[in-house]
């Protein structure tokens, strides 16, 4: 009998553990839904802003249009810098994001 109560204490510490380990991974992945709703809901941003919406990298090149940028500038991605709109736009001054 003292026998079966030493196997029986680790195995009752292993299942304590156990469980709060599933607490924690469950509290991990309720948390990361959260995020991704956060992040999902972020996202929506700027395809719904009704102002256009263009970003560009470093060089100027543009890597994003909203709906309403691609309305009203439909040849903008493909001229890229050559577009009258990005005239004024510099390689050295252009910043990685641009919201206009």
């Amino acid at each position: 009998m003292n026998d079966a109560g030493k196997i029986q204490d680790p195995s009752m510490s292993e299942l304590t553990e156990l469980r709060q380990r599933v607490a924690e991974l469950e509290a991990r992945e309720t948390e990361h839904k959260r995020l991704e709703e956060t992040l999902a809901r972020l996202a929506t941003f700027p395809e719904q802003n009704p102002n256009p919406v263009i970003e560009t990298d470093v060089l100027g090149h543009v890597t994003y249009l909203n709906p309403v940028a691609k309305e009203h500038f439909p040849d903008l991605a493909t001229a890229g810098l050559q577009h009258p709109y990005s005239k004024s736009w510099s390689p050295s001054s252009t910043p990685s994001r641009k919201a206009w």
